[in-house]
Parts: C-alpha cells; sequence; structure tokens
C-alpha cells in the first residue's frame, strides 16, 4: 500500500470515529441507534430521538393539500387502459372526480372546466354522472363548461367518485387529445360542513388526456 492510499484510509477512520464522538453527545443518538438496528436494549424512548424534520410546523400546509382525513381528499383519476376514443362517440368518459370525506359531510355544489387540447366545436355536449345517471349537464361557453348546483353530498367518512363524459363531434381530428382543468380555486365551489373549503393547489389542476383515435 503506497503513502497516498495510508493517509485516505487514516483520513476516513479519523472523520468517522469524530461524527460518532459528535453524535454521541445527543441523548437520543443511541436510542435512535437501537430503533434502527432493532436491538435488544433497555425501551426506546422515542421522545428522546430528535427528528430530521419538524413535521408539526408543516402540518397546516401539508393540510391544505387535502390529503388529511379530518378534511377533504380531492383528485382527478382515470383508466388507463381507456385512454382512446373514436370520433362521433357518445359518452365517452374523460375523467372521474374522486371525492373522499373527511370527519364533516361535504357538498359539491359548482364546479367550471376548462377544455384544453381541441376547439370546443368538437365537444358537442358535456355532463357528469354518478356512474348512472346524468347530475347535470354543462353550460358552454367558449371553451369553459359550468356544472352549477351539482349539490353532490359526500357523507362523513365516505367517497364518490362522479364521471366526466362527453359527446364528440364526428369531425374531430385523429390524433389529438383533449383534457379539463380546473382553473383556479373560484371554479369548484365545496363546502365541508357549513363552512366553504377550498382546495389550496397548484392551478391549473390539470385533468386527464383522453385521445381521439379510429379502431383499426
Amino acid at each position: 500500500m503506497n503513502i497516498a492510499k495510508i493517509i485516505r484510509v487514516y483520513f476516513v477512520f479519523t472523520m468517522m470515529v469524530a461524527s460518532i464522538a459528535v453524535l454521541s453527545y445527543n441523548d437520543g443518538f443511541e436510542d435512535y441507534i437501537l430503533s434502527v438496528m432493532h436491538a435488544n436494549g433497555n425501551a426506546v424512548n422515542a421522545s428522546n430521538i430528535t427528528p430530521l424534520v419538524d413535521f408539526q410546523s408543516g402540518m397546516k400546509e401539508f393540510s391544505s393539500k387535502n390529503e388529511s382525513s379530518s378534511l377533504l381528499t380531492f383528485k382527478f383519476v382515470n383508466d388507463p387502459y381507456n385512454g382512446f376514443v373514436a370520433p362521433g362517440t357518445e359518452g365517452a368518459e374523460l375523467m372521474g372526480i374522486y371525492f373522499k370525506a373527511g370527519s364533516e359531510t361535504v357538498i359539491l355544489k359548482d364546479l367550471k372546466l376548462k377544455l384544453e387540447g381541441i376547439e370546443p366545436e368538437f365537444i358537442e355536449k358535456a355532463y357528469i354522472t354518478d356512474g348512472q345517471d346524468i347530475l347535470k349537464v354543462g353550460s358552454s361557453f367558449g371553451e369553459y363548461y359550468s356544472f352549477n348546483n351539482i349539490n353532490e353530498i359526500i357523507d362523513p367518512n365516505h367517497y364518490r367518485t362522479l364521471y366526466l363524459l362527453v359527446d364528440l363531434s364526428e369531425d374531430v381530428h385523429t390524433g389529438e387529445r383533449f383534457r379539463m382543468d380546473i382553473e383556479s380555486p373560484d371554479d369548484i365551489v365545496l363546502f365541508t360542513g357549513i363552512d366553504p373549503f377550498s382546495i389550496d393547489e397548484y392551478y391549473p389542476i390539470k385533468g386527464k388526456y383522453l385521445s381521439v383515435a379510429v379502431a383499426r
């Protein structure tokens, strides 16, 4: 072994010893090592472990992303194996709109979506269903589709998926793909209990794509 290798090995060894010495001054370090290694030593006192991240300070922001069971979980979903549609199709499923209520009743009152990817003239009708019945037919203004007074109720600790369907024109071009987005917080009106609920998310909340293709 040459001198350079000896020096590198000695340096690494010295740094490891120094790091262990510094960490050992932390009262929670021994308990942390025991918990990680599943050692059979004395019972670990979790209160002694110093957290690497202060989750409490970020909890408010985390909850505002609607992943807390005490509020509301909301997301767009789709069937990845059913992402194509032929021109002229009626009742093509563009996406699902998933809600999971927490401890309060959730009411979806209004929804406005913006069409992206194709011209509005190629969408003959857009409507929301519960999987069986039509709940609301959208009124269109340019690329915007408004679904007012839906008034769909999701009971506490229950989930519901609504479905956005469209009737396509025969003239829509193959190879195109399109989606519908929630452009701003004002475009989805929700209540949890009796209080308005705003989805704190990055806008636009982009919908799922549907591609236009001709069956072979």
